[in-house]
């Protein structure tokens, strides 16, 4: 072994007896924090008290541009309350992948015996990971925004229904938490909203929050009906509404298309790599048969 395998390998070895140890140390303090979440949806929880040390060490609880950007992203798919608890989790998952993708990386820069490369993955490498983690929250949020556009149309639909039979904005509200048996985003925000309006709260700012936390365009004009019609009333508000829910229909329509549109497009790299194998398959053959092999 080179002088830079060695380093390699004692860097690895650092690496994963930190790591262990780490965990073995702080798991019960941690236990706790990290006891709700699932092992399937966080790969890296039996770990996670190592990552939490870390951030423990290192955050001082300002997170500056970056860390309110993931606030806001944790808020948006985890709710405002909960939105410090998950991002401190992400952190820490991604202080977990970026040690043991290091520790990956010392061992294959000793097999493959290319110590210049390595040694410069070494450095390169977590910082492109640290910040490809982010695209878990992405695409979970990304998720999350398409569920409630899908729902949103048939509840402006219950809402333009239900006050036309005479209900009043917060009656609908709990009518429609109440019934519905679908677990999803929209409906849970709807609840939500519900159990803030019977605590006490403020009408208003209820349907306020729920906009802010839904975040679709939609949301914002249908709670701005709402509250032009609490605050000054307005008799053509059941007019507003349909209109609302037939621009949220073709909203969806849109939407629907374009998913189509990227699914296909996605679909095509997969067929060509079955049409080249397919083309192998047969070509082969004929190809060594005319070369006199079989």
């Amino acid at each position: 072994m080179t002088f830079v395998s060695w380093i390699l390998l004692i860097f690895a070895v650092l690496l994963t007896g930190i790591l262990l140890i780490t965990t073995g140390l702080y798991g019960k303090k941690y236990k706790p924090y990290i006891l709700p979440l699932r092992s399937d949806e966080y790969l890296t929880k039996p770990l996670l008290p190592y990552g939490l040390f870390l951030l423990d060490l290192i955050w001082r609880g300002h997170p500056g541009e970056y860390g309110k950007k993931l606030l806001r992203k944790t808020g948006f798919i985890y709710g405002l309350d909960y939105a410090p608890y998950y991002y401190q989790i992400h952190m820490a998952g991604k202080l977990v992948y970026m040690t043991v993708f290091e520790i990956i990386l010392c061992f294959f820069g000793i097999v493959a015996k290319s110590e210049p490369l390595f040694l410069a993955l070494l450095i390169l490498c977590p910082a492109i990971l640290f910040f490809l983690c982010d695209r878990v929250l992405d695409e979970i949020g990304e998720k999350r925004l398409q569920e409630i556009r899908k729902d949103f149309p048939d509840f402006v639909g219950k809402i333009t229904l239900l006050m036309g039979a005479g209900l009043n904005v917060r009656q609908t509200f709990e009518k429609i938490g109440s019934d519905s048996l679908k677990d999803s985003p929209l409906y849970a925000e709807i609840k939500r909203t519900v159990s803030e309006l019977q605590s006490g709260k403020s009408e208003i700012e209820c349907y306020q929050t729920f906009a802010e936390r839904i975040r679709i365009p939609e949301g914002n004009r249908l709670i701005g009906i709402i509250i032009q019609n609490i605050r000054i009333g307005g008799a053509a508000m059941l007019r507003e509404l349909e209109s609302l829910s037939g621009e949220c229909l073709a909203v969806r329509k849109n939407n629907a298309y374009r998913l189509a549109e990227e699914a296909q497009a996605k679909l095509i790299f997969p067929m060509i790599l079955m049409f080249i194998a397919v083309l192998l398959t047969v070509m082969t053959p004929a190809i060594l048969s005319m070369r006199g092999l079989i």
